[in-house]
């Protein structure tokens, strides 16, 4: 289903929103807790090429356990290319603050920070190692597709942006599915494959980035 300028059509449809890709700086300074800084000083490593991708899931223990009605959760995750960046090599970029605030500067042209926060990294157990795990912090991370839900014309303007490569709307099965295949705990032998024309990092050639 292409992405509508109105939205939800229906009360179970989910957000995927594949961005277009970019070049991002990191390790300009050695505040990465979990990188090794030496060798990305020694190979010249000041930046990382990356397809950003936010989506929405349902998740029952995701949900504000008071109400019940917390609404999904989203995740934005920064793919980049496991063969330039080996994590085994380089560690991962999470706590890099140079980053982080390249991605929010980059993500704030599509979604004010007034408005949403500044996109931040989650926990250190979601980062993969073709992906980088983040967030709005709006309401803990659950008020993002309700502010969202809330504004069609902001949906206007998702769909013209020029930093969105492809949008849809997906079903809760479509979510968890695409979810299992990205996991950063997956065994590769059973992880499944995407859903069809769902960005999933390893699983697509990669395009020619814009550069920040």
């Amino acid at each position: 289903m292409l992405f509508p300028k109105s939205f939800p059509v229906n009360e179970g449809d989910l957000l995927f929103i594949e961005f277009a890709p970019v070049v991002l700086p990191a390790f300009t300074t050695r505040k990465a807790r979990h990188a090794n800084h030496d060798l990305l000083a020694r190979h010249g490593i000041d930046e990382v090429e990356v397809t950003p991708v936010l989506y929405e899931r349902q998740s029952e223990s995701w949900y504000d356990d008071s109400t019940r009605s917390g609404g999904p959760v989203h995740e934005i995750l920064f793919f980049f290319d496991p063969d330039e960046f080996p994590v085994a090599d380089y560690g991962i970029v999470f706590t890099d603050p140079t980053f982080e605030a390249a991605a929010a500067k980059h993500m704030r042209g599509l979604f004010p920070a007034e408005r949403f926060g500044e996109i931040e990294y989650t926990e250190l157990a979601n980062q993969c190692d073709d992906a980088i795990s983040m967030e709005f912090p709006i309401a803990d991370g659950r008020g993002f597709g309700r502010a969202i839900r809330k504004d069609p014309v902001f949906f206007e303007h998702l769909v013209e942006s020029p930093m969105i490569r492809s949008s849809r709307l997906i079903s809760a099965v479509t979510a968890d599915l695409y979810a299992q295949a990205v996991s950063p705990h997956a065994d590769d032998s059973k992880r499944p494959r995407p859903p069809e024309g769902l960005y999933a990092g390893m699983w697509v050639t990669w395009g020619a980035p814009t550069r920040h």
